[in-house]
């Protein structure tokens, strides 16, 4: 005992001790020692399941039998795990769309993965050894020496799962063979193993099935009715800001009463009531625009127009006078043509011919 813990004192706590031990060179096992095979603990119950100082699962060191797990208790932990993700993803989906507002179909593709992938990577990968699903079935995710797998490990299995037909083919070969592994299993070098060597329940994995299947169908209820709710409101808004559109478009301002000139060897100034009927949207002055035409020439924007800013309530009119630039000056028995286009609206046309003895006056 003596040289033992000299040994043990020279060494440490690791697996060195086991390997320079007498109990060692006689034959005896590890089991038989009762060390921890990852940090070298000794342990003070031969049966237990997990190393209380590093937090390891130790499973082959102990004596115990390796228990593989088939497809139905992990279909039962995929339907959990299947869940939990539908939560996660439409929470961060609505969150976003909340923010910037509905996502693209590729940018949601891509954001199922990232979630998927680290959900399986992060907890498999864990001192845990297993999802939330898996954990409600007793299984866990091992390496070939029946220890925690890595991040590397973890990602292999995710990927290899995610790609069509080879997730299918996968699964069908788990029972199909003695260590339980599918493809996924196979490519990253790992077993799945019922925690602690018990069995789950094989009524308590369909029980476990059962509330799953009904919190899912519960869950995409819930979902249809935010989204139809979302979508009726959308709509609504979508209906009342059409109406609203509809409305300004419908907006009209129209010429009121006669038109009058002021007249000097050509018409120099033309003014006219404009008037915005009831029911219907104030309009700002500064926001129409009046093109005058003299004769056959090209349209011209008056700019000299007074009053030059005001707002033109519904059922009232204001009086405008347009100062018309002195190469657009209609002479008596000329026409002109005067349009009206508000920001909203339809444009308002008036053409008029001054007669050949007009001196000034009514527009006729």
């Amino acid at each position: 005992m003596r040289d033992q813990l000299t040994v043990r004192e020279y060494f440490g706590t690791t697996l060195k001790y086991f390997a320079k031990c007498p109990h060692h060179l006689t034959g005896d096992t590890m089991t038989e020692m009762n060390f921890c095979p990852v940090c070298g603990k000794e342990l003070e119950d031969k049966t237990t399941e997990k190393c209380p100082s590093c937090g390891e699962t130790i499973r082959e060191n102990t004596g115990s039998k390796k228990e593989y797990v088939g497809f139905g208790t992990r279909f039962a932990a995929y339907l959990i795990d299947s869940i939990i993700l539908f939560i996660i993803g439409a929470g961060i989906g609505l969150c976003i769309g909340l923010m910037f507002g509905q996502l693209s179909p590729v940018f949601g593709y891509i954001l199922g993965l990232v979630v998927v992938f680290l959900y399986f990577i992060l907890l498999e990968a864990s001192s845990s050894q297993a999802t939330i699903g898996k954990k409600l079935v007793n299984i866990i995710v091992v390496n070939d020496q029946s220890a925690r797998i890595s991040y590397g490990q973890a990602f292999i299995r995710r990927f290899i799962i995610t790609i069509p037909l080879v997730n299918i083919i996968s699964a069908i070969i788990i029972d199909t063979n003695d260590k339980k592994q599918g493809l996924h299993d196979k490519a990253a070098k790992t077993y799945v193993m019922f925690k602690n060597d018990k069995r789950s329940n094989i009524v308590i994995i369909i029980l476990i099935i059962v509330v799953v299947l009904i919190l899912l169908t519960v869950c995409a209820a819930i979902f249809s009715y935010l989204m139809l709710g979302a979508g009726f409101f959308t709509t609504q808004k979508s209906q009342e800001i059409t109406y609203s559109g509809i409305k300004q478009t419908t907006s009209t301002v129209l010429f009121d009463g006669t038109m009058q000139g002021v007249y000097a060897d050509g018409l120099r100034k033309c003014s006219f009531n404009l008037k915005v009927p009831s029911g219907e949207t104030p309009q700002k002055i500064e926001d129409i625009q009046f093109l005058w035409t003299y004769m056959n020439g090209a349209p011209v924007e008056i700019h000299d127009v007074l009053p030059a800013t005001g707002i033109i309530q519904p059922g009232s009119s204001v009086a405008i006078t347009l100062t018309i630039p002195q190469d657009q000056q209609p002479k008596a028995g000329e026409f002109f043509v005067l349009e009206m286009k508000p920001e909203k609206g339809p444009s308002s046309l008036v053409m008029r011919t001054l007669s050949s003895r007009y001196t000034g006056g009514p527009i006729i």
